[in-house]
C-alpha cells in the first residue's frame, strides 16, 4: 500500500488537488469575465445602433446628415453657393417625405442685418425651408383661435 508522501502540513495529494482547484477556479474566471466582455459588446451594440421607427428611415436619415455636413456644401453659409444647395436639398427631402409648404414655396425668405468687421451694416437675404406633415386626426389638430 503507497502511503501519500508527507512533507510538512500538507500531503502530496493535497497538493495535487489544491492545484487541480487553483486551475479550475482560474479557468472559470475567464470564462465568466469573457461572458461580461461579450454583454458588454452586446449592450454597446445596442446602445449605438439606430433605433427603429415605422415613421422614421433611420439610414435616410443618416445620409441626409452625411449630405448635408459634406464638404461639398461649403459650410452651407448665408449668401454662398453651398447654402442654397443645402436649401434646395432639404426642400426636395420635405417634397419626397409627404411634407407640405406654408404657401407656395418650401423656402420663406426673409432679411436681417449683418454688421461688418470694418464697421457699418449690412442687409442679408437670406431663407429658411419650412414644411408641415398634414394632420388627419381631428384630436391631434392644432385648435384654431377665433
Amino acid at each position: 500500500m503507497n502511503k501519500p508522501q508527507t512533507k510538512g502540513r500538507f500531503n502530496l495529494m493535497t497538493k495535487k488537488q489544491t492545484l487541480s482547484f487553483l486551475l479550475l477556479a482560474f479557468v472559470l474566471m475567464l470564462q465568466t469575465t469573457g461572458a461580461q466582455q461579450q454583454k458588454q459588446q452586446r449592450q454597446k451594440q445596442q446602445q449605438f445602433s439606430a433605433p427603429t421607427s415605422r415613421v422614421i428611415n433611420a439610414a435616410q436619415l443618416l445620409l441626409d446628415v452625411k449630405t448635408l455636413s459634406a464638404d461639398d456644401m461649403q459650410g452651407r453659409g448665408v449668401g454662398a453657393p453651398g447654402g442654397l444647395k443645402a436649401r434646395q436639398y432639404v426642400a426636395e427631402r420635405f417634397k419626397k417625405s409627404g411634407l407640405k409648404p406654408f404657401g407656395e414655396s418650401f423656402e420663406q425668405s426673409f432679411e436681417f442685418s449683418h454688421r461688418l468687421r470694418g464697421g457699418g451694416e449690412e442687409k442679408v437675404k437670406a431663407a429658411n425651408v419650412v414644411g408641415y406633415i398634414h394632420c388627419r386626426h381631428r384630436a391631434l389638430r392644432p385648435r384654431r383661435r377665433h
